[in-house]
């Protein structure tokens, strides 16, 4: 199988807040990034959800990252692909397509 990402992964364990609002998820899901690139996220979160679900994200870059100051990241996206863990841990990978 030949690799199809374009942007370059980091592994980077960071909070984050997931929002599913066509899956009833009016309030926010917290979770934990696995890793990021500039076109998307990979993130576990304890919530079941479906691929094709558009969702909001949000988190912070750490100032160690930014070179200075912790900057805040919100963006919108659509989820791609779901991973079911044995643990029962949804890990779930998202690329983002807007960012506010």
């Amino acid at each position: 199988m030949s690799e199809r990402r374009v942007a370059r992964r980091y592994d980077l364990s960071l909070p984050v807040m997931v929002r599913i609002p066509a899956q009833g998820f009016a309030e926010t899901q917290s979770g934990r990034t696995r890793d990021i690139s500039t076109k998307g996220l990979y993130f576990v979160i304890d919530q079941d959800v479906r691929a094709g679900s558009n969702l909001d994200i949000m988190l912070t870059l750490p100032k160690e990252m930014t070179n200075g100051e912790e900057v805040l990241v919100k963006a919108s996206g659509k989820i791609v692909r779901v991973d079911v863990k044995p643990a029962l841990t949804i890990a779930t990978r998202s690329w983002l397509l807007n960012l506010c």
